[in-house]
């Protein structure tokens, strides 16, 4: 909404609506099929962004190694009990996987 008003200069005044976090859902899971939270929301709310962090751990001979694949549809790849190629870098991170 705009109000303008005309005296010895010309200001005009406005109201911006803004948008507040009123709840936040988390989903935990243990297998390779996510499930995403569907709320019910009112007329005067609106769904934020969504966003999603897979994790997969990886045991070796050196220990547990945490993955966090890009995509679902990578995470789904890594069935339990599967083997894996593991590249690291100098300090210890994953820079890839590969069957």
């Amino acid at each position: 909404m705009q109000e303008c008003h005309t005296e010895t200069t010309q200001y005009c005044d406005y109201t911006v609506d803004e948008w507040n976090t009123i709840q936040t859902y988390t989903l935990d899971g243990n297998d390779l099929y996510p499930v995403y939270e569907n709320p019910n929301i009112s007329s005067d709310q609106r769904l934020g962004s969504a966003s999603e962090v897979f994790h997969v751990f990886l045991s070796t001979d050196d220990g547990q190694i945490t993955y966090e694949p890009g995509s679902s549809t990578e995470f789904q790849q890594f069935e339990i009990g599967s083997q894996w190629n593991i590249k690291l870098n100098a300090v210890g991170g994953v820079v890839s996987v590969e069957r």
